[in-house]
């Protein structure tokens, strides 16, 4: 009778898992995420390992007028938070699309998270870059929510972005109009060459775009064009207006060669640095045979790999019908940025990558604070003027510590109570109240200055307020 055998090779900390989900496996069908079952029963029968099935070559695009081939664009945008610095590091970005065409290769990327829309290309000829964006995914020039990015090379080879909206709304023309400084300066770019590689990278802000919110499973309209020759015309697959992908923003990706159904839960998706990320990794044999599963990783994937723990578990084979669940634990580090990161697990036979499932979290700030003041001005007559300060504690645990205030040279603090002592349990809020009476004749703008001290951390917060004749 063959049983299934599972041991526990190694805890190993700031061990990086490599990429998850191989382009061959983003071919395939997302397997169903399966919720913990018990163990099926058979899961003793003697039966020959599985051999899974193949997925497809890439494409070639249609109407090149040279021979252009790149894979299938993986419409499920990742919810991850790069490094804008101009280099696209390896874990660092979620592929779009790769291409190449005789000795002229690279590949495309795009991530998100709760603020902006991260873009990136990576290619081994100098190209223009050109980003289409319909942010509602209502129909190319439908509204007001259209736009193009490019960024163009000029004599000297130098990038020049421009940023453009198509507006139907009380418009005839379906001409792009060149949005204004202030929102092109909203868009970071960075971009660099090493060796033959040149590398350019995008942020957009959700800002940017009127009544545009990033979430989970909402759909956007994307396009990524790029062309090496000067002139409008040669831009590859296609002109970015051309062809707009209708893409989904994801926080999950799973994707399993059958029969194994894979599936990775986390006990909290949004975590404070100093707590604790807790989850759990399914795998469930569908079939009446025995998978030839040898091994399987959980670590934190891309970069997320030098700051979590990792662990790698050898089996026997996955039974018939068998159903299997792993824990995963590792503290969150205090240097690890404040972002959206990955954790995922892999599977593994003898010889090949069988499935991975790959998940987002987010890091936050362990505390946040928040200034208030008041939000219309003041008569100089005011017998006194409160202010306020939030406390949100991001964390798990209960924290504490002091709040101090500064106000101009005449105001007068109640009781001389400069600073206050606070408490706030953990994931929840607690406010500390100030109250000062303004000196005589005082008019204009008020600066206020709070900081906010706890065990290990320093927070300052400023603002004003106007005081006005009565």
């Amino acid at each position: 009778m063959r049983t299934l055998s599972v041991a526990v090779l190694a805890i190993l900390t700031l061990a990086a898992l490599p990429t998850l989900l191989a382009p061959a496996l983003a071919q395939q069908p997302p397997a169903a995420t399966a919720p913990p079952a018990p163990d099926a029963p058979g899961e003793d029968a003697e039966a020959g390992p599985v051999t899974p099935e193949v997925a497809p070559g890439p494409a070639t695009a249609e109407g090149a007028s040279f021979e252009w081939q790149m894979s299938e664009p993986d419409t499920d945008v990742f919810k991850r938070t790069p490094v804008i610095d101009g280099s696209v590091e390896d874990g660092e970005w979620d592929t779009f699309y790769t291409f190449e065409s005789g000795s002229w290769r690279g590949g495309t990327f795009a991530d998100w998270d709760a603020e902006n829309l991260y873009v990136a290309m990576k290619s081994s000829r100098p190209v223009d870059f050109a980003l289409a964006l319909d942010a509602k995914a209502d129909g190319w020039f439908h509204g007001e929510d259209n736009y193009e990015f490019k960024a163009v090379r000029g004599a000297d080879q130098t990038l020049l972005l421009t940023v453009s909206r198509y507006e139907s709304k009380g418009t005839a023309s379906t001409s792009p109009e060149p949005v204004s400084a202030e929102e092109a300066g909203l868009v970071e770019m960075r971009s660099s060459k090493s060796g033959d590689e040149y590398t350019i990278e995008m942020r957009i802000p959700a800002t940017l775009v009127r009544g545009f919110r990033l979430a989970n499973s909402r759909k956007i309209g994307f396009q990524v064009s790029l062309k090496t020759q000067a002139g409008e015309s040669g831009w590859m697959p296609r002109e970015a207006t051309d062809g707009v992908q209708t893409c989904t923003l994801v926080a999950r990706k799973i994707a399993a060669l059958k029969p194994l159904e894979l599936g990775f839960d986390l006990k909290d998706y949004r975590l404070a640095r100093g707590d604790e990320l807790v989850g759990k990794f399914h795998m469930t044999n569908t079939s009446g045979e025995t998978v030839d599963v040898t091994s399987f990783v959980i670590a934190g994937e891309g970069k997320a790999g030098e700051y979590l723990s990792s662990g790698k578990i050898r089996m026997d084979g996955l039974p018939p019908g068998k159903h299997i669940s792993h824990g995963l634990a590792s503290i969150i580090p205090s240097d690890m940025a404040v972002g959206s990161w990955a954790v995922g697990a892999e599977v593994r036979s003898a010889n090949a990558r069988l499935g991975g499932a790959l998940v987002s979290f987010e890091v936050v700030e362990p505390y946040e604070i928040e200034l208030r003041l008041p939000d219309k001005p003041v008569p100089v007559d005011a017998k006194d003027v409160t202010f306020g300060v939030v406390v949100t504690n991001n964390r798990e645990r209960a924290i504490s510590g002091e709040v101090s205030i500064t106000l101009p040279t005449g105001w007068e603090l109640w009781k001389g109570a400069k600073s206050r002592e606070f408490a706030v349990r953990g994931k929840s809020a607690s406010s500390v109240a100030f109250k000062a009476k303004p000196p005589l004749g005082v008019l204009g703008c008020v600066p206020v200055t709070v900081e906010v001290r706890t065990s290990g951390e320093t927070k300052t917060a400023e603002g004003t307020f106007e005081m006005i004749s009565p």
